[in-house]
C-alpha cells in the first residue's frame, strides 16, 4: 500500500514539475481571501499559510498585521502574489516542506472575519503561552551568555537563528556535523530521552510516564516553530511511544514505513524535501546496516572495556547513516565531508550533553535564580563544543567540494551498497565486496558530461551581470551580480551544481557596484587564479579600491586591461577589450562608455557581451551569432541603433529585473533573465538546433 501511494506521489509530482516553467520574480498584486490554516512568527518576520479550496498560499506577513489575525481567521488581503515555480531553493523548499502552490507577501489587511470555533480558540491560546516562552528563554540566553556561545545553544535547543554567526556554522558544515545545529530528529530523540529519565524519578508508572513524556515532546515541537523535520521526528516518536502503551512488538522497518506514510499522507510533497530524504534514509541506514556491522565486532566489542565498546557502538551507528546519505549530500550541498564520520563520534555525544544541560538550566532559570553556576558551566561545555568541531573543520582535505550527481550515479551507488554488499557479505566474498564499493563510490562521483563545446551561460542576477563561460576545463566569469547576497545564494549555488570551485579567470568589465557586488565573497570561497579589471578606477569610490587591495592580499594575479588581452580555449578565442571612447567625464555614461567588451570568436562567427557598452559603439563586422543587449535594456537609443547595424545577431540576451515591452516589439528574437531566468547557450554551429525550457530558465543549442 505505502508503496503504491510513494509511486502516485512520484507521477504526481512528475507531471507538474513537467508542467512548470521558469516564471518570473515578478509578483502581481492581487486580492486574496481564504482561511489562515498556519501562523508563524519567525526571527525575521511572520508568516501565514492561506487556503482557499484546494489552493494553498504562503505569505509573509509584516509585524504591522501579524498580531491581527489568529489561526482560523477568514481573511481578505492584498498581496504580492505569484505561483510556485522551481526557479531557485526558496521556491521549492516551500513547496516540499508546505505544499503550497503560491506565495507572496501581504501589503495590506483589508478585512478579517474572526473565527468562532473554540478549537481555533484554543490552538491560538496555546500558541500565544509558546510563544511566550520562547521569547523568555530567548531573552534569558542572550542575557547570560554572550556571543557565538548563545548562537550555538538556541539554535541546537529551540531552532533560533537570529544570533546565528557564519564563520562558526561554517566550521560545523566542514566538519561534517552541521545537523546538529538544525533541529530535527536526533534532538527530538534526546529531549525525549533525557525528559524520559527524568520523570523516573517522580512517575513510578510507565504507562503513564510515556505519555507525559510525548506531551512534553509536542510542547518542544511547538517551542521550536513547528518546522518540518522537527514536525516529522515528532510523529515518528509519537508513534514509537503508541506501540509501547499497547505493549506491541515493535518492527524497525515496520515502523519507519508507517511513520513515513503517515506524514506523507498529511503532506505529500514532504517526500521531495532534502531534510525528510535524508531523515529516512540515515535512519534505514541504522537499521539495515548497523546490525550487519556490529555483527563483525561482537566479539571484540564484548572483550573490550565498557566505553570503548560504546564507542564503537557509536561510530558503527553514525558509519550506518553515513554510507546511504552520502549520494543525499552531494546532490543538495555538493560537498561531503571525510572526516564525518570520526568527527560524528565526539560532537552527537557533546551535543545530547549539551542539550540536557541547557534544558536542566532552562527549567531551573524559569523555577529559581540560583543558576549562575550553570550558566557558567554551559558556556565553557559551548567553548568546548565549538573549539572541538572547529578543529575537525580545519584538518586539511577535509571537505571534498562535489558536482550534482545524475540520478543514473546514485541508483547504480545504492544498488550495489544496500543490495549487493549484503549478500557479498553473507557469502564472504571479501575480495569481490571491496571492489563492489571503490566501483560505487567511483561512479558516484563520476561525470557524464562528455560536451566540449563552447558553454555560455547568463544568470540571472536581477539588475546586473553575471556570465560564465565554459569550454572542457577553463571557466570564465565575467562580472559578479550587485551584492554579496546575490554571489551567496544565486552565483555560488549555480557554480557548485555546475561543479566549478575554480575560476580560471574573472573579468569586472567596469566599477559600477551591480557588475562587481559579488566579486569579494567569490574570491573568499572559490580558487580564483586571474582577474581582469578596467584601468579606470574611480578616486572616490573606495569600496572599489578595497577590493582590488583585498584582490592582491590573496596573490591573484591581477591584470588592468588597457590594451586587447586574448585567450585560447580549444577552437574558441576570447577577447577582452578596452573600449576606451568617451573622455568627457559624466559620473552615469563615462564608465559605461569606457568599459570592456568580450569578445568571443569561433569559426567564421563571433559573439559580443556589451555590459553597458551603448550599441553606437559596436563596430564588429563578423556574422554576429548573438549580442547581449547592453544597460539591462533600459534605454530606447539602444534599440533605434540596434535597427541600424548592417550585421544583424540571430537573437539577443538581456540580463534585467525588469520586463521591458519594447524590446518584444524588435523583429530579432529576445531571451530576457527576468522572462526567462538562466539562459544557457551551447554553441556548436551557427544554425539553430532546438530550444528546451526548464524550471530554471532557457536553454538553447546552437
Amino acid at each position: 500500500m505505502f508503496f503504491i501511494y510513494l509511486s502516485f506521489i512520484i507521477i504526481q509530482h512528475s507531471v507538474f514539475s513537467s508542467l512548470v516553467r521558469y516564471s518570473s520574480h515578478k509578483k502581481k498584486e492581487k486580492i486574496l481571501y481564504g482561511r489562515i490554516i498556519w501562523k508563524q512568527r519567525s526571527e525575521s518576520n511572520g508568516y501565514i499559510l492561506l487556503v482557499k479550496g484546494q489552493q494553498k498560499t504562503f505569505l509573509i506577513v509584516p509585524d504591522d498585521f501579524y498580531d491581527d489575525i489568529e489561526i482560523g481567521d477568514q481573511v481578505l488581503l492584498k498581496a504580492l502574489f505569484k505561483n510556485i515555480s522551481f526557479e531557485n531553493n526558496y521556491e521549492f523548499y516551500l513547496y516540499s516542506s508546505f505544499g503550497v502552490d503560491s506565495c507572496g507577501h501581504v501589503n495590506e489587511i483589508l478585512k478579517i472575519d474572526k473565527s468562532k470555533s473554540v478549537w481555533y480558540k484554543f490552538v491560538n491560546q496555546l500558541f500565544l503561552i509558546i510563544n511566550n516562552l520562547k521569547e523568555k528563554i530567548v531573552e534569558l540566553v542572550k542575557v547570560n551568555i554572550e556571543e557565538p556561545y548563545n548562537s550555538v545553544i538556541l539554535r541546537l535547543t529551540i531552532g533560533y537563528k537570529d544570533t546565528e554567526s557564519e564563520n562558526i556554522y561554517k566550521y560545523f558544515q566542514d566538519a561534517g556535523v552541521a545537523h546538529v545545529l538544525v533541529v530535527s530528529g536526533l534532538h527530538v530523540v534526546f529531549v525525549y530521552s533525557f525528559l524520559y529519565f527524568v520523570l523516573k524519578f517522580f512517575i513510578f508508572d510507565r504507562k503513564v510516564r510515556i505519555v507525559f513524556v510525548s506531551f512534553l515532546t509536542i510542547i518542544f515541537m511547538l517551542i521550536t516553530g513547528c518546522s518540518p523535520p522537527v514536525v516529522r521526528s515528532t510523529i515518528i516518536v509519537l508513534l514509537f511511544s503508541i506501540s509501547e502503551l499497547l505493549s506491541r512488538k515493535q518492527n524497525s522497518v515496520r515502523l519507519l514505513i508507517f511513520s513515513a506514510f503517515i506524514i506523507l499522507l498529511i503532506n505529500p510533497t514532504n517526500l521531495f524535501s532534502a531534510s525528510f530524504q535524508l531523515s529516512f534514509i540515515a535512519c534505514f541506514g541504522i537499521i539495515y546496516f548497523y546490525p550487519l556491522l556490529f555483527s563483525c565486532l561482537k566479539n571484540f566489542i564484548e572483550r573490550t572495556y565498557h566505553i570503548i565498546g560504546h564507542i564503537i557502538k557509536l561510530f558503527l551507528v553514525t558509519t550506518s547513516a553515513q554510507v546511504v546519505t552520502i549520494p543525499i549530500l552531494m546532490y543538495y550541498f555538493n560537498k561531503f565531508s571525510i572526516i564525518s564520520f570520526v568527527s560524528n563520534v565526539i560532537v552527537v555525544p557533546l551535543t545530547s550533553v549539551l542539550l540536557w544541560l541547557s534544558i536542566f538550566v532552562y527549567i531551573t532559570c524559569l523555577l529559581t535564580k540560583l543558576n549562575i553556576v550553570l550558566w557558567k558551566i554551559t558556556k565553557l561545555l559551548t567553548f568546548v563544543y565549538i573549539s572541538i568541531v572547529k578543529f575537525f573543520s580545519q584538518i586539511p582535505y577535509c571537505v571534498i567540494n562535489t558536482k550534482r550527481p545524475e540520478i543514473l550515479n546514485m541508483f547504480v551507488y545504492y544498488f550495489v551498497v544496500i543490495f549487493l554488499v549484503p549478500i557479498l557479505w553473507k557469502s564472504k566474498k571479501y575480495k569481490t565486496l571491496t571492489i563492489s564499493v571503490i566501483f560505487a563510490l567511483t561512479f558516484l562521483f563520476l561525470n557524464f558530461d562528455f560536451n566540449k563545446n563552447l558553454k555560455i551561460t547568463f544568470l540571472n542576477v536581477g539588475l546586473g551581470d553575471c556570465v560564465l563561460l565554459q569550454q572542457k576545463n577553463n571557466n570564465i566569469l565575467i562580472d559578479t551580480g550587485d551584492s554579496i547576497q546575490t554571489a551567496m545564494y544565486k552565483i555560488s549555488s549555480y557554480l557548485k551544481k555546475q561543479g566549478v570551485y575554480t575560476i580560471h579567470h574573472l573579468v569586472i568589465t567596469h566599477p559600477h557596484y551591480p557588475h562587481y557586488g559579488g566579486t569579494e565573497f567569490l574570491i573568499d570561497n572559490f580558487k580564483i587564479e586571474n582577474v581582469y579589471l578596467n584601468e579606470l578606477i574611480p578616486p572616490d569610490n573606495h569600496e572599489y579600491q578595497d577590493l582590488i587591495n583585498k584582490i592582491r592580499q590573496k596573490n591573484i594575479n591581477l591584470f588592468f586591461v588597457n590594451k586587447i588581452k586574448k585567450l585560447k580555449l580549444q577552437n574558441t578565442e576570447v577577447l577582452f577589450i578596452p573600449n576606451y571612447t568617451n573622455y568627457f567625464y559624466n559620473e552615469e555614461s563615462f564608465y559605461d562608455d569606457n568599459s570592456i567588451f568580450v569578445k568571443i570568436r569561433q569559426n567564421n562567427f563571433s559573439i559580443m557581451l556589451t555590459n553597458d557598452i551603448p550599441v553606437r559603439y559596436l563596430k564588429d563586422k563578423n556574422n554576429l551569432l548573438f549580442l547581449q543587449f547592453p544597460r539591462h535594456g533600459k534605454y530606447k537609443e539602444d534599440i533605434i541603433e540596434l535597427e541600424n547595424l548592417t550585421i544583424k545577431p540571430k537573437f539577443l540576451v538581456v540580463s534585467t529585473d525588469k520586463y521591458i515591452p519594447e524590446l518584444k516589439k524588435i523583429k530579432t528574437p529576445v531571451y530576457t533573465t527576468v522572462d526567462d531566468g538562466d539562459i544557457t547557450i551551447n554553441v556548436k554551429k551557427l544554425k539553430l538546433r532546438k530550444i528546451k525550457r526548464t524550471t530554471q530558465g532557457v536553454k538553447i543549442y546552437m
